[in-house]
């Protein structure tokens, strides 16, 4: 038999009484959480509490010098944090007040570019995710109401089939209609991108007109009550912006590139900016403004950031030199100009940028295929269309 010293018997004979007496063995109470009126804490069973950060089940908190536990924003050691109203730490994307925010693994905010599975997007020095124009180091970028970055031609080019209808394309053989049924009618025929002339009403609102001054409308713009009473020819349905907003709600693979909304219109960009806002903010995504001149392009960019823009040149007609030196500076995917401005060398040092040339308005496939030849990566039409296989002209 083995011999047990005399302390050890002691205190075997110590437990066992305790035992007897309390039925069970209470385990050491461990740490817990606790709360009173104020918050929660982290109570330790040597009665201390936590503070800073903690760890908890593999989440982590933060506890302020008196011990609550913290909720919202906090700076610590030169970082900003985000912790749930649970006052775990968050990582990730998260939306406060209607904004987006990214936090790294470690929690920390992040700022300037980061690369999300595969999509780049910019948050500002306060950690708010950017949209629309912004300039980063003297470089310009376009992101997406969602804050995505696209690298190479934009989305809508791709999906462009390398045709702009223009005008909102033609229509039983007539041209420049910038109405709904047209545009409307060149969808089924498998345009996606419609160009659309825009002019303001007297009252202000934004309708499918490329001038006033002209036919019954010499003594100028009407006012939208006149505007509607008047069919387009006779026949066809005046169209407002809210038509075209509306339909690119109910097709999300076409967009709009806007025509003759100068860099000084304000009421036109608001009209626009709130029929998009009551029907989908998401449109404005799928919407290019032409702009005409650099200072447009720097207007947009600040009052606007929003839209998307294509640069046209049919209005200042820039030389070769002062195009590229724009294209450098601003980044831009897109010029469109005459097809008779276009020329290889042009094109070719645009290409080298990943900048690409639409030419207007060309109706015939000769004139067509011999600007692809030279470069050009698209045109605005009238009345040439693509199958999926080859392009062909129809205009019935």
């Amino acid at each position: 038999m083995i011999k047990i010293k005399k302390s050890v018997y002691k205190i075997l004979t110590f437990v066992l009484i305790f035992v007897v007496t309390m039925g069970v063995v209470t385990p050491v109470a461990s740490a817990v959480w606790r709360q009173d009126n104020v918050g929660w804490w982290w109570q330790y069973n040597t009665g201390g509490y936590a503070r800073g950060w903690l760890s908890v089940n593999g989440t982590w908190y933060y506890f302020n010098s008196s011990g609550y536990m913290q909720t919202g924003w906090i700076y610590d050691g030169g970082t900003w944090y985000y912790l749930r109203p649970s006052g775990a730490m968050a990582t990730g994307w998260i939306n406060d007040g209607g904004t987006w925010y990214f936090l790294r693994p470690n929690g920390a905010m992040a700022t300037g570019w980061i690369n999300d599975r595969g999509t780049w997007y910019y948050l500002q020095p306060n950690g708010a995710m950017a949209t629309g124009w912004i300039n980063d180091k003297g470089s310009w970028y376009f992101l997406k109401s969602n804050g995505a970055w696209t690298e190479g031609l934009p989305e809508w080019v791709i999906n462009s089939n390398r045709l702009v209808a223009h005008a909102g394309g033609g229509f039983n053989g007539i041209q420049y209609l910038n109405t709904i049924e047209a545009v409307e009618y060149n969808y089924k025929r498998g345009q996606r991108v419609f160009e659309f002339d825009f002019s303001l009403t007297s009252d202000n609102v934004l309708v499918g007109k490329h001038h006033w001054g002209h036919r019954i409308y010499v003594n100028g713009a009407p006012t939208l009550e006149v505007f509607l009473s008047n069919k387009v020819l006779g026949m066809y349905t005046p169209t407002k912006f809210d038509d075209i907003a509306w339909f690119l709600y109910h097709h999300p693979d076409a967009y709009l590139v806007t025509d003759k909304i100068f860099e000084y219109d304000d009421a036109a960009f608001q009209y626009m900016i709130d029929t998009c806002l009551a029907i989908d903010p998401a449109i404005m995504d799928r919407i290019i403004v032409q702009v005409f001149s650099e200072s447009g392009f720097y207007t947009v960019a600040k009052n606007y950031p929003q839209f998307d823009m294509l640069y046209t040149l049919y209005v200042t007609d820039p030389s070769d030199a002062d195009i590229i030196r724009f294209v450098d500076e601003t980044g831009l995917r897109v010029i469109t100009m005459w097809d008779t401005r276009a020329h290889p060398t042009l094109v070719d040092q645009l290409k080298q940028r990943e900048t690409v040339v639409f030419a207007h308005t060309v109706n015939s496939l000769d004139t067509f295929n011999a600007l692809r030849k030279m470069g050009v990566y698209g045109i605005y039409t009238d009345f040439i269309y693509f199958d999926g296989v080859s392009y062909y002209v129809h205009n019935s």
